[in-house]
């Protein structure tokens, strides 16, 4: 199975921002992505990231709907499985909390709601669904896809556990359980047993 990782936000866009631990969304989701590209390598899984570094997939100053459009193109050209975009949540209230996932095809949801169940369990996390959403990224690949919202980074509590690389590897894992549950089932393919 060929899976696209695709850590949101970097370069010229930070993404969310912890002020007080100085700590970006971009810096996190490629932190996470890289765990989950070993664990995924380590069962077999083809993986493509759409950035391993902190840089715009597309070029610095693009809009953000060319961005986007860039992390999709990998998936779509590289013709993948799955497609999973990785983000930290914000809010103007500290006190929300919680993981969901986003899905919006009607080939996404499976894929979702097995990888939510799956990092909950692993995590502890506030459960905030699964969420029907048109993201750009989910809208336009060709194949299942799905947003997760690993944790809010403006909530003290999860930006301290999302500065924690234990807690970044936990996420990792939810995920990569997640996906190795979808992979048994929906796509016959023996090795995603192991």
């Amino acid at each position: 199975g060929l899976i696209v990782i695709d850590p949101g936000h970097g370069g010229s866009d930070p993404g969310a921002i912890n002020k007080q631990l100085d700590l970006t969304e971009a810096q996190v989701t490629l932190d996470i992505s890289n765990r989950l590209a070993r664990i995924l390598k380590s069962q077999g899984w083809n993986v493509v990231m759409t950035r391993t570094t902190d840089v715009d997939v597309s070029y610095k100053g693009s809009s953000a709907k060319e961005e986007l459009g860039a992390r999709v193109k990998v998936a779509n050209k590289a013709k993948a499985d799955l497609f999973v975009s990785i983000h930290c949540n914000a809010s103007v209230s500290p006190k929300s909390a919680g993981t969901s996932l986003h899905y919006y095809k009607k080939g996404d949801y499976v894929l979702a709601s097995t990888m939510h169940q799956a990092v909950l369990s692993s995590t502890g996390r506030n459960n905030r669904g699964v969420v029907p959403n048109r993201f750009y990224v989910l809208a336009h690949s060709q194949m299942p896809a799905v947003l997760v919202e690993t944790a809010f980074l403006t909530n003290p509590t999860e930006g301290a556990l999302l500065n924690d690389p234990a807690y970044r590897q936990k996420i990792a894992e939810g995920l990569a359980q997640g996906l190795r549950q979808y992979a048994s089932k929906q796509m016959n393919w023996g090795t995603a047993n192991k």
